[in-house]
């Protein structure tokens, strides 16, 4: 019962979990290098970076650019 139950689930969230939102990653120097990423990890991934500082950047715990972009 219980394994149905998470395989609806899992089903239910595959492309994208419904409080999830979206980062737009902006380059100030390549505006086509711009993009869209659908979660934290995504964006961690494509930019070889840490969840948590990328995280503080974005709440504005952290100011300036990160890594200077």
């Amino acid at each position: 019962m219980k394994l149905r139950f998470l395989l609806k689930k899992r089903d239910i969230y595959q492309v994208q979990h419904p409080a999830a939102k979206a980062i737009l990653a902006e380059f100030k120097d390549n505006s086509s290098l711009n993009r869209e990423f659908s979660s934290l990890n995504s964006l961690a991934k494509e930019l070889k970076g840490d969840r948590q500082v990328i995280r503080e950047y974005l709440n504005g715990t952290k100011s300036g650019y990160y890594r200077g972009k």
